[in-house]
């Protein structure tokens, strides 16, 4: 199975054809007067080989304000989310605060963490009187409402769980 690997600058995508030939180059409309040749492998016109593809994985890469958002309890996420939709900013506003307490972030520092959500409540505020700001606030929000439920849906293991080894058998 011949296998791709696409990268954007968001995003990471790999994928496979289900042939196990080569990936062809790129093909023409059919319009084009070059369609109608033949193929020599499989006297074809071009057109009408295309391949099945398959996506195997998707993977989004995220910059440094998207790490600093928060993951926080669920219950405050929800309330700060209702907040940035009511006033664009105001729940990004106090989440920044929540680095210090009960929030967790993928930044090192709590401080950058405060300081990247800190610049993005006042550039929503600032951008919500051209609505972008305002979208920008319901998606952040909704960020928020997410992280926590992906918090809270992964498994932790024990620290009293240990990995049996051929030792343990009588």
């Amino acid at each position: 199975m011949a296998s791709n690997s696409v990268e954007e600058d968001a995003i990471v995508v790999e994928v496979t054809s289900d042939d196990k030939s080569p990936p062809r180059s790129p093909m023409r409309s059919p319009t084009s007067k070059t369609s109608s040749r033949l193929n020599d492998e499989s006297h074809e016109p071009l057109h009408r080989q295309a391949q099945k593809l398959t996506v195997i994985r998707v993977e989004e890469r995220h910059g440094n304000f998207y790490h600093a958002i928060p993951c926080m309890p669920l219950p405050l996420a929800v309330i700060l989310c209702i907040f940035n939709v009511l006033v664009p900013g105001l729940g990004t506003l106090f989440s920044s605060f929540t680095v210090f307490c009960c929030g967790t972030t993928r930044l090192k520092k709590a401080i950058f963490s405060f300081g990247f959500n800190l610049l993005a409540a006042l550039l929503q505020m600032a951008t919500a009187l051209i609505i972008v700001g305002w979208i920008w606030s319901i998606l952040w929000g909704w960020t928020f409402v997410q992280l926590s439920i992906q918090d809270e849906e992964e498994p932790t293991v024990p620290y009293y769980m240990r990995r049996q080894t051929s030792h343990d058998v009588p």
